[in-house]
Protein backbone atom coordinates (compact mmCIF):
# COMPACT_ATOMS: atom_id res chain seq x y z
CA UNK A 1 0.00 0.00 0.00
CA UNK A 2 2.80 2.31 1.04
CA UNK A 3 4.53 1.87 -3.06
CA UNK A 4 0.46 2.29 -5.06
CA UNK A 5 0.24 5.90 -2.67
CA UNK A 6 2.65 7.87 -4.37
CA UNK A 7 1.32 6.46 -7.56
CA UNK A 8 -1.89 7.12 -6.72
CA UNK A 9 -1.15 10.46 -6.35
CA UNK A 10 0.45 11.29 -9.02
CA UNK A 11 -1.82 9.82 -11.33
CA UNK A 12 -4.38 12.18 -9.66
CA UNK A 13 -2.39 14.87 -11.44
CA UNK A 14 -2.55 13.59 -14.98
CA UNK A 15 -6.97 13.35 -14.76
CA UNK A 16 -6.59 17.18 -17.19
CA UNK A 17 -5.06 17.45 -20.33
CA UNK A 18 -4.22 20.96 -22.08
CA UNK A 19 -5.16 20.46 -25.49
CA UNK A 20 -4.94 23.39 -27.86
CA UNK A 21 -7.42 25.73 -29.44
CA UNK A 22 -8.08 28.43 -31.45
CA UNK A 23 -8.31 31.72 -29.33
CA UNK A 24 -11.95 32.24 -30.79
CA UNK A 25 -13.08 29.79 -29.69
CA UNK A 26 -12.02 29.80 -26.05
CA UNK A 27 -15.25 30.37 -23.78
CA UNK A 28 -15.46 32.80 -20.68
CA UNK A 29 -14.47 31.37 -17.47
CA UNK A 30 -12.46 28.34 -18.88
CA UNK A 31 -9.37 27.28 -17.55
CA UNK A 32 -6.79 28.01 -20.08
CA UNK A 33 -2.42 28.03 -20.75
CA UNK A 34 -1.30 30.64 -22.69
CA UNK A 35 1.85 30.79 -24.05
CA UNK A 36 3.47 34.43 -24.49
CA UNK A 37 6.76 35.82 -26.08
CA UNK A 38 9.62 37.12 -24.16
CA UNK A 39 8.93 40.71 -24.20
CA UNK A 40 5.35 39.93 -23.37
CA UNK A 41 6.78 37.69 -20.51
CA UNK A 42 8.86 40.58 -18.95
CA UNK A 43 6.19 42.83 -18.91
CA UNK A 44 4.18 40.43 -17.21
CA UNK A 45 6.38 39.22 -14.62
CA UNK A 46 6.67 42.10 -12.41
CA UNK A 47 2.36 42.59 -12.48
CA UNK A 48 2.44 38.29 -10.59
CA UNK A 49 5.27 38.41 -8.90
CA UNK A 50 7.09 35.85 -10.82
CA UNK A 51 10.67 35.39 -12.33
CA UNK A 52 9.43 34.17 -15.50
CA UNK A 53 5.82 34.58 -16.78
CA UNK A 54 6.21 32.65 -20.48
CA UNK A 55 3.65 30.38 -19.00
CA UNK A 56 0.62 31.36 -17.62
CA UNK A 57 -2.17 29.48 -16.42
CA UNK A 58 -5.43 30.97 -15.33
CA UNK A 59 -8.99 31.61 -16.41
CA UNK A 60 -10.07 33.05 -20.22
CA UNK A 61 -11.70 36.42 -19.10
CA UNK A 62 -12.39 37.64 -22.36
CA UNK A 63 -11.26 39.74 -24.87
CA UNK A 64 -10.53 43.36 -25.35
CA UNK A 65 -9.19 45.97 -27.60
CA UNK A 66 -5.35 44.73 -26.98
CA UNK A 67 -6.38 41.22 -26.95
CA UNK A 68 -7.03 38.67 -24.70
CA UNK A 69 -7.56 38.96 -21.10
CA UNK A 70 -6.20 35.73 -18.53
CA UNK A 71 -7.29 35.92 -14.80
CA UNK A 72 -3.52 34.94 -13.30
CA UNK A 73 -3.69 33.71 -9.60
CA UNK A 74 -0.89 35.68 -7.19
CA UNK A 75 -0.67 35.48 -4.16
CA UNK A 76 0.22 39.00 -1.82
CA UNK A 77 1.96 39.52 1.46
CA UNK A 78 -0.79 41.63 3.64
CA UNK A 79 -0.40 43.68 6.99
CA UNK A 80 2.70 43.79 9.30
CA UNK A 81 2.06 40.08 10.05
CA UNK A 82 2.98 38.89 6.68
CA UNK A 83 0.55 36.24 6.25
CA UNK A 84 -0.45 35.50 2.37
CA UNK A 85 -3.69 36.60 0.47
CA UNK A 86 -4.68 34.93 -2.67
CA UNK A 87 -5.77 37.09 -4.80
CA UNK A 88 -6.40 37.62 -9.29
CA UNK A 89 -4.56 39.66 -11.92
CA UNK A 90 -6.07 40.26 -14.84
CA UNK A 91 -3.48 40.02 -17.33
CA UNK A 92 -4.11 41.78 -21.11
CA UNK A 93 -2.13 39.29 -23.75
CA UNK A 94 -1.73 41.35 -27.28
CA UNK A 95 -2.77 39.12 -30.24
CA UNK A 96 1.27 39.43 -31.41
CA UNK A 97 2.39 38.45 -28.46
CA UNK A 98 0.27 35.26 -27.40
CA UNK A 99 1.99 32.30 -28.97
CA UNK A 100 -0.22 29.52 -27.97
CA UNK A 101 -3.38 29.04 -26.17
CA UNK A 102 -4.73 25.26 -24.47
CA UNK A 103 -7.77 24.64 -22.53
CA UNK A 104 -8.27 22.09 -20.06
CA UNK A 105 -10.27 19.27 -20.82
CA UNK A 106 -10.98 16.27 -18.38
CA UNK A 107 -9.00 12.82 -19.54
CA UNK A 108 -11.95 10.09 -19.36
CA UNK A 109 -9.79 7.40 -19.62
CA UNK A 110 -7.30 8.56 -16.71
CA UNK A 111 -10.20 9.56 -14.85
CA UNK A 112 -11.86 6.02 -15.17
CA UNK A 113 -8.29 4.36 -14.49
CA UNK A 114 -7.82 6.33 -11.37
CA UNK A 115 -11.48 5.83 -9.77
CA UNK A 116 -10.79 2.24 -10.69
CA UNK A 117 -7.68 1.75 -9.26
CA UNK A 118 -8.90 3.82 -5.67
CA UNK A 119 -11.59 1.35 -5.78
CA UNK A 120 -9.50 -1.81 -6.18
CA UNK A 121 -7.51 -0.43 -3.34
CA UNK A 122 -9.98 0.76 -1.12
CA UNK A 123 -12.39 -2.94 -1.65
CA UNK A 124 -8.87 -4.65 -0.79
CA UNK A 125 -8.73 -2.53 2.34
CA UNK A 126 -12.10 -3.47 3.46
CA UNK A 127 -12.18 -7.03 3.47
CA UNK A 128 -8.72 -7.09 5.00
CA UNK A 129 -10.17 -4.99 7.57
CA UNK A 130 -13.42 -6.76 8.27
CA UNK A 131 -11.57 -10.59 7.53
CA UNK A 132 -9.54 -9.24 10.73
CA UNK A 133 -6.19 -10.04 9.72
CA UNK A 134 -3.22 -8.80 10.91
CA UNK A 135 -1.36 -5.79 9.98
CA UNK A 136 2.29 -4.94 9.83
CA UNK A 137 2.45 -5.20 13.65
CA UNK A 138 5.49 -7.16 15.26
CA UNK A 139 5.06 -9.22 17.78
CA UNK A 140 6.87 -8.07 20.91
CA UNK A 141 10.71 -9.22 21.09
CA UNK A 142 11.92 -11.48 23.58
CA UNK A 143 15.85 -10.55 25.17
CA UNK A 144 18.48 -8.08 23.25
CA UNK A 145 20.28 -11.57 22.24
CA UNK A 146 17.13 -12.55 20.32
CA UNK A 147 17.81 -9.37 17.97
CA UNK A 148 21.03 -9.85 17.30
CA UNK A 149 22.18 -10.83 13.48
CA UNK A 150 24.73 -13.19 13.33
CA UNK A 151 27.54 -12.09 11.33
CA UNK A 152 30.15 -15.26 11.19
CA UNK A 153 28.88 -18.60 11.84
CA UNK A 154 31.18 -21.18 12.60
CA UNK A 155 29.89 -24.68 12.00
CA UNK A 156 31.95 -27.97 12.81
Amino acid sequence: MRRVAPLLLLSLSACYTYAPVQPASVANGASVRARVSATAAERIAPLIGVSDARLLMGRFAGTDAGGFLVEVPTTTQVGPAGSLQSLAQRISIPRSDLLEIETRTLNRGRTAAVVGAAAVIAGATAVNVLRGERGSDRPPGGSSTDTRIPVVRWRF
